[in-house]
């Protein structure tokens, strides 16, 4: 059998001799420094969130405008109605957090129910008052309406009252 023979080349570089030292020495180095600064970048950057996507975005209000009517209904959806001069009764009043236009109406309900949007908002509230030294509460649960109950009033109030998002400018 034939044994083979390994040669060692040595590198001339300007007329000197370089031994293998001299070269695995700065490879070293460099190659360090390269998973330094790739293991730095992973651990210190910031993650990015697409958080423009989970956004709601409210639509704007349109549809048609109640105009002197009673509505009886029972749960009542607040999302989209737009009144003037009407008014509004149900046991159960349920808002998600849509477009909503109520002028010089009466509004008689005596349970709130809060959906989607609106129910988030609320429990982030919620949370945050609890955060910042109010009453401690428990977490909301997922995919759960939260309902308010409040007395019904002694007399019929009128109001004026639109939701801040979603309204077209005159």
């Amino acid at each position: 059998m034939k044994q083979r023979e390994y040669i060692v080349h040595s590198y001339v570089a300007e007329g000197k001799h370089m031994n293998r030292l001299s070269i695995a020495v700065p490879s070293f180095i460099l190659g360090a420094l390269t998973m330094l600064m790739i293991h730095s970048q992973q651990t210190f950057a910031r993650p990015q969130f697409d958080t423009a996507a989970a956004v709601p975005v409210v639509p704007l209000l349109g549809g048609p405008v109640h105009n002197h009517e009673t509505i009886v209904e029972d749960p009542l959806v607040l999302d989209g109605v737009q009144c003037d001069n009407c008014v509004l009764a149900a046991n159960t009043l349920v808002y998600g957090g849509g477009p909503f236009r109520l002028q010089h109406s009466a509004l008689a309900a005596t349970n709130l129910r809060l959906t989607g949007a609106a129910a988030n908002a609320i429990a982030f509230l919620e949370v945050w008052n609890s955060a910042h030294g109010d009453k401690k509460m428990s977490a909301p649960e997922p995919n759960t309406p939260i309902t308010k109950t409040a007395a019904p009033p002694d007399r019929r109030v009128t109001i004026d009252l639109s939701s801040p998002y979603g309204q077209r400018k005159p």
